[in-house]
């Protein structure tokens, strides 16, 4: 069995965003999740996200009410409330899945360098771009965290820089 998961960038809140919902990275990434999943009835799409941002609905929900309009089957989607960032959702990945598991990302372009990094120890992944209109912000941000990680796991900082980070998160900021 297949697991596919989406990776991308999160939608909400919309300001920064441009472009129309189709032409967004986040978007692009459940366009390719939903082909991919269609086309092999077998395989398992894992929405893994608890970042809810004030006033909107949760991530986990949005990506679960896209996918299924997009076609795919309810019976293939699972939903974790878990990760509010990209590496808790890798980290959840390695603990939840076995050497054997084929595993598909679809991940934003702008952070498809970090989550290369984070998925170095995880046995048969593939990580695909899923092009889009990123919030340029983010594009910012993810140029700076392509950097920052590495370094930061080289000096055994990981943990302290993922601290930080859900911090900001739970206090509902998103950058």
């Amino acid at each position: 069995m297949n697991i596919i998961v989406p990776l991308p960038k999160s939608p909400l809140p919309h300001k920064g965003r441009i472009g129309s919902r189709e032409q967004q990275d986040w978007y692009s990434g459940l366009v390719h999740t939903a082909t991919l999943a269609t086309l092999d009835p077998s395989s398992e799409v894992w929405v893994i996200t608890a970042l809810k941002v004030d006033d909107y609905q949760s991530e986990a929900d949005l990506y679960l009410e896209t996918l299924l309009k997009l076609g795919v089957p309810a019976h293939q989607i699972r939903v974790f409330n878990e990760g509010y960032e990209t590496m808790g959702q890798i980290d959840f990945i390695e603990n939840n899945t076995l050497p054997s598991d084929p595993i598909t990302l679809f991940v934003a372009p702008t952070h498809y360098l970090r989550v290369i990094w984070f998925t170095k120890k995880i046995k048969n992944v593939k990580v695909v771009i899923a092009w889009g209109l990123p919030r340029i912000l983010e594009a910012v941000t993810d140029c700076i965290f392509t950097v920052l990680f590495p370094i930061a796991d080289l000096l055994g900082q990981r943990a302290r820089v993922k601290k930080i980070i859900l911090r900001r998160r739970e206090a509902n900021k998103q950058f």
